[in-house]
């Protein structure tokens, strides 16, 4: 479970844990058991400015000094970082990334295969029940660990506790409301406020109002935002093709369409905010 997390200046709390720095915290990345620590750039003389700090408020361990590397790289500060597959905190407070294809979920940065085709998935706080099409039964972990296998129907009111959010093909169910699509989900984000959805590409068609397939809920089961279609605000734009991925990094919700552009939009409101230069990232 990963912890309460609060930076003030040049202090790091975590849980009841306090850390205190020489200078500002810049950045703060969240990962399973650390958090790395960027600390203010501009001061002078003072180029190891990473750290890192374990979850009781001890420190990990501070960044190798790149003089010792190459001399080009003397007092040369770092000013930014990216970690890939990491939990990181910013303007939200990101839960889990999930894309549900057939007989397989990817969680995080975890696959995890099943014999039949995956029906539907119940969001806990700790773990993630998988139905498939058959009726069995799985709890599977935050790393893509099958806990528990179970052939038996469950009531929701055994789940409520610990019940975030039900996905089931094209529907969303929260406590008390449900959201229907058009078409199955295929992938979503899942924030402490909300949850971004993207539907399969494959069910969408060419038509202009059936390509922008990336939706915002919030927790009441209201859908706060469809996203914006790019066309319109990117007219060099000409190919038109639904989205095919989602993911959330740095702050930016990261949308890649079927031709392999990539584009950045808004979290907060869907809103086009500009189309990344490069191609396929892979």
């Amino acid at each position: 479970m990963l912890p309460i997390v609060e930076t003030n200046g040049k202090t790091l709390y975590i849980n009841s844990n306090k850390v205190t720095f020489p200078y500002k915290i810049e950045q703060v990345l969240i990962l399973k058991s650390q958090i790395v620590i960027l600390l203010d750039s501009c001061i002078k003389n003072e180029d190891d400015n990473v750290y890192s700090v374990n979850f009781d408020g001890t420190i990990g361990w501070r960044v190798q000094n790149r003089k010792y590397l190459s001399r080009e790289y003397e007092n040369k500060k770092l000013r930014n970082f990216i970690i890939k597959d990491c939990y990181h905190n910013e303007e939200y407070s990101m839960v889990l990334r999930m894309i549900i294809s057939e007989k397989w979920i990817h969680i995080n940065s975890y696959d995890v295969c099943f014999d039949y085709n995956v029906k539907s998935v119940i969001i806990l706080k700790q773990k993630i029940i998988v139905q498939l099409e058959i009726g069995d039964l799985y709890a599977v972990d935050m790393e893509g660990n099958i806990i528990e296998k179970n052939n038996k129907p469950f009531q929701r009111s055994d789940l409520d506790k610990d019940f975030i959010v039900e996905i089931n093909q094209n529907n969303l169910y929260f406590n008390n409301s449900a959201v229907y699509f058009e078409h199955n989900i295929y992938s979503f984000v899942l924030f402490d406020d909300r949850i971004i959805v993207q539907l399969n590409e494959l069910d969408a068609s060419a038509k202009s109002d059936e390509i922008d397939n990336v939706y915002a809920v919030d927790m009441e089961g209201n859908i706060i935002w469809r996203i914006q279609n790019k066309e319109r605000v990117c007219p060099e734009y000409k190919f038109i093709s639904p989205y095919v991925m989602i993911n959330y990094i740095d702050g930016e919700l990261i949308v890649n369409d079927f031709n392999g552009f990539r584009f950045v939009f808004s979290p907060d409101d869907g809103t086009f905010v500009k189309r990344i230069e490069s191609l396929r990232p892979w």
